[in-house]
């Protein structure tokens, strides 16, 4: 699912922060797609009416090397 899509389904950027529980500021940091698990998330919340897509979205945290 692009970004778009989500702020389309939803109708307001206020909408979506009510379902999602974050707050507006938090879509800024969106690029094209939404992170991945949010895009799981949004996949559950809209009973798949909005699908996600694999391999696409930022993840919300970074992995350590081992030294």
């Amino acid at each position: 699912m692009k970004s778009q899509d989500v702020f389309t389904h939803f109708g307001t950027k206020a909408a979506l922060s009510r379902a999602l529980g974050y707050t507006t500021a938090a879509f800024y940091k969106w690029g094209e797609y939404p992170p991945e698990m949010v895009q799981f998330k949004l996949e559950a919340i809209t009973n798949g009416q909005l699908k996600r897509t694999p391999g696409t979205g930022v993840r919300g945290w970074t992995r350590r090397k081992n030294p």
